[in-house]
């Protein structure tokens, strides 16, 4: 296990073990290539990269303020821990979210056209959820997040929240869409278009309010109380 205190950009070169990094300024990355987990700790600060990380199927948790990892990244499963910032992650491969915990800042996710995946909450308050990737199964009950974009790719999408939902656009060119808003407790409402194509559209809310110039396939409006449109 390697445990160290910096300064400057960091770079960890191919070896085998955990790595634990924690400064008491923002975190620069210029590369990282390992087998193991992975922590970086910023505190309050930033985390940024220049170079990719690369930890195959090894664990990150990550503690900052606005993170930002927007190279070709491989990790496994992933923490984001509470804080405040915005939060935008890129992988070359699949995402699989282990809990992503933010009191304040958006969340964006981009695993390209591959799969979104977690096995804990995301709760990012009221701040913008946006997802780019394959087949997206964000699906735990406690998820809380704002409005939601979704952006162009194939494959099915599915999200629940703890509390109302709001769209502010999907798009994708195949696959079918589920949304549910508390398991029918709260509303469905959309800023922007949902657009799926033939896809169908599998809804949850208690009020939907789907106004928009929508694109769907069959829609299914599950049991609930409240008005649909």
């Amino acid at each position: 296990v390697e445990t160290v205190t910096v300064r400057g950009a960091v770079t960890v070169t191919a070896g085998t073990g955990n790595v634990s990094i924690t400064e008491n300024d923002a975190i620069a990355v210029a590369g990282i290539t390992h087998t193991g987990n992975l922590v970086l700790n910023a505190g309050a600060n930033d985390i940024t990269q220049t170079g990719a990380i690369l930890i195959g199927a090894g664990t990150v948790d990550l503690t900052g303020a606005n993170i930002t990892l927007g190279s070709a990244n491989v990790l496994g499963a992933l923490t984001v821990n509470a804080g405040t910032g915005n939060v935008s992650i890129t992988e070359n491969d699949a995402i699989s979210v282990a809990a992503i915990t933010r009191t304040a800042g958006t969340l964006t996710l981009n695993a390209g056209a591959n799969g979104i995946t977690q096995t804990g909450d995301i709760e990012v308050a009221a701040g913008a959820l946006t997802l780019t990737g394959g087949v997206i199964t964000l699906a735990n009950a406690a998820n809380t997040f704002g409005a939601i974009t979704v952006n162009s790719g194939s494959g099915d999408v599915s999200l629940r929240q703890d509390g109302a939902m709001s769209v502010a656009g999907i798009t994708r060119t195949s696959g079918n869409l589920t949304l549910n808003a508390n398991n029918g407790t709260n509303d469905l409402t959309q800023t922007g278009a949902i657009s799926i194509g033939t896809g169908t559209a599998n809804l949850t809310a208690a009020n939907i309010t789907l106004g928009s110039a929508n694109v769907l396939g069959a829609v299914t409006v599950n049991a609930g109380t409240g008005n649909v449109s």
